[in-house]
């Protein structure tokens, strides 16, 4: 923001090399959120901290995770119909991999057992 280093000490009620030390705790990933919202304050902004999916949104991923858990058991039974000469169309297999599906997005906590 081109503040200068002096003017954010003081805001801070540290030294320069305090801010200069906080700046490469942040660079390391070593500094504490309680240092970084004393830094906002200081800088007149709000810290915002987030954890978020790498690709997509949350319900992207959780819907992902439900596809993989579906279809791996799923892929169980089907193998074990197919061996005893049961085995369904391609569009049965979608249609109980969508409702397995929806039936896991309806507890979530059952996609991480």
């Amino acid at each position: 923001m081109g503040m200068p280093v002096r003017w954010v000490a003081d805001r801070m009620g540290i030294t320069p090399s305090g801010v200069s030390h906080l700046e490469r705790r942040e660079a390391t990933g070593a500094v504490t959120l309680e240092a970084l919202r004393r830094a906002a304050d200081a800088l007149d902004c709000e810290l915002v901290y987030a954890i978020v999916p790498r690709a997509g949104s949350v319900s992207e991923a959780l819907e992902r995770r439900a596809r993989e858990v579906a279809m791996e058991t799923l892929g169980r039974v089907s193998h074990t119909m197919r061996l005893e000469d049961q085995a369904t169309s391609p569009a049965e297999q979608e249609a109980e991999i969508e409702e397995l599906v929806r039936e896991l997005l309806a507890r979530p906590r059952a996609l991480w057992e």
